[in-house]
């Protein structure tokens, strides 16, 4: 289970940088503002993310059970790999842009609440009983 949860947590993390990387960091603005001005905002990819996580969980016919720890452990991988596009972009720059920033942030609050950010940011539901 462990390789095919860091795969599905790829394609979670690809889409919450998808929708970070989409929007405008404005020095003017707060940052809860910078949600709305998404070139490609969440209520768009959220639909796909549901199907996608239906879609695995058809696939892999894992025990109803255990539906809340593999989401648990799959965001908490999305959580690292944000990290790493991070320190991936760095790599180009001399110093720490916004978006690196951003990156950053967001992957403390996935790590700190991988459930809370499956439901608010990617709108997949959590089963009743999931763990952590």
């Amino acid at each position: 289970m462990k390789g095919t949860t860091v795969t599905v947590a790829a394609v979670l993390c690809w889409c919450l940088v998808f929708w970070l990387l989409s929007t405008p960091l404005l020095r003017d603005r707060p940052p809860e503002a910078f949600a709305g001005l998404a070139r490609s905002p969440l209520t768009r990819i959220r639909p796909a993310m549901r199907a996608f996580w239906r879609a695995y969980l058809r696939a892999s016919k894992l025990e109803t059970g255990v539906h809340g720890e593999c989401l648990w452990r799959s965001m908490r991988y999305a959580g690292a790999r944000l990290v790493q596009t991070a320190y991936e972009q760095m790599r180009w720059e001399i110093e720490l842009t916004a978006d690196m920033i951003y990156l950053l942030q967001l992957s403390l609050n996935v790590l700190h609440r991988p459930l809370e950010a499956a439901v608010q940011l990617l709108g997949i539901p959590v089963v009743s009983g999931a763990v952590r």
